[in-house]
């Protein structure tokens, strides 16, 4: 048992490690969309630990989920009927929803970036032109209110600046549930 959590709390934050280095340099080569791949990447490790301390962070559930993870298999639940069906990850963000809306932004902007569309041709026209004004305003209002963000608007390249600060919240969070999980599963 000790093992088990041992190990996915490795896991976990081996993932947040490296995907804080590979921010730093995507963002040097400015690969917005690959860096905001990255951010989702996190969010699925602060979801998912999130999920556990919400089942109860030593329940033979958040064991059954963390050796799921271990193993390199899908996260499932059993239904009524006795079948499994598979988590998904909008189940685990709506659980994760005490956190603050801004799981919820950074997942919907992913999105946006990591699905192919206008927004993706971030490399010819800045992708917070063909946003409307109110999701333009709301990531403003997530950087003020998270990150002290002091300007009126958004563009690229004050976006880009401040993504290092939205992964370290991200890493931050993860580290919180992580420390979360090894002590309730100590005792």
């Amino acid at each position: 048992m000790v093992k088990l959590v041992t190990d996915f709390c490795r896991q976990v934050r081996a993932r947040s490690a490296e995907n804080q280095a590979a921010l730093a340099m995507l963002l040097q080569s400015h690969l917005l969309g690959i860096a905001v791949g990255l951010l989702r990447l996190e969010l699925d490790s602060l979801i998912r630990v999130a999920y556990l301390s919400k089942q109860g962070a030593s329940s033979q559930i958040s064991r059954s989920l963390m050796e799921d993870s271990v193993n390199g298999d899908q996260w499932t639940t059993e239904k009524t009927n006795g079948k499994f069906r598979r988590i998904t990850d909008r189940e685990m963000i709506d659980l994760a929803r005490h956190l603050g809306g801004w799981v919820n932004f950074i997942y919907s902007f992913g999105c946006k970036l990591i699905h192919l569309s206008d927004i993706h041709d971030y490399k010819v026209s800045d992708p917070f032109t063909k946003l409307e004004n109110a999701d333009r305003l709301e990531i403003v209002k997530y950087l003020h209110d998270c990150h002290q963000y002091p300007d009126p608007d958004i563009d690229q390249p004050r976006f880009e600046a401040y993504l290092p600060k939205v992964m370290q919240k991200l890493v931050d969070n993860v580290a919180f549930y992580v420390a979360e999980i090894e002590s309730a599963n100590t005792l």
